[in-house]
């Protein structure tokens, strides 16, 4: 099931991207971001609980959002130049990019927070295990938005492959 599950998330990345080698690097982007959830829950006990699980589908999907979002911003800005973008540039689009997902993460953070520090409360003992997790995961999603995909838009990110404009069609 999870094999399955990763070549559809692998396809889908494909259609957003139009990109087979930018949706297999995301793709590595959104396993490293769950390892944060991975060690955080390690950290808290070691136990896999259900809200555990919950946390790492949580973190898989912000990671996802904001990395399509700053793929995607690439992309267009590379589009609008009509050239592959310098370092400069995909430094000032990540720039762009910083409000945006530090304030999914500290929105997301504060919401969490009092699930975290209650313990186990009767009634809600499965949100402790899914804020630890989500906690873990908001920082390494945070650190590989802001900085891993961007050096590797610098590195892998090519103007040969179609880009995307605003609405999501080739141009």
């Amino acid at each position: 099931m999870v094999l399955a599950a990763m070549i559809g998330i692998f396809l889908l990345l494909q259609a957003c991207f139009l990109s087979w080698r930018w949706a297999g690097l995301f793709l590595l982007t959104l396993i490293g971001s769950l390892t944060g959830s991975v060690f955080a829950i390690l950290l808290a006990g070691g136990t896999a609980h259900l809200g555990s699980l919950f946390g790492l589908l949580a973190v898989l999907g912000i990671t996802t959002r904001n990395g399509i979002l700053m793929i995607t911003s690439l992309q267009e800005t590379e589009s609008l130049k009509n050239k592959r973008l310098d370092t400069d540039a995909i430094v000032e689009v990540a720039r762009e990019r910083v409000v945006p997902i530090l304030m999914t993460a500290l929105a997301t953070f504060l919401v969490f927070l009092p699930f975290a520090a209650s313990g186990y409360v009767a009634g809600l003992e499965i949100l402790q295990p899914m804020a630890i997790a989500i906690f873990g995961g908001l920082i390494t999603s945070t650190l590989l938005n802001l900085y891993v995909v961007p050096a590797l838009y610098v590195r892998y990110g090519s103007s040969s492959e179609p880009a995307l404009n605003l609405i999501g069609a080739t141009e």
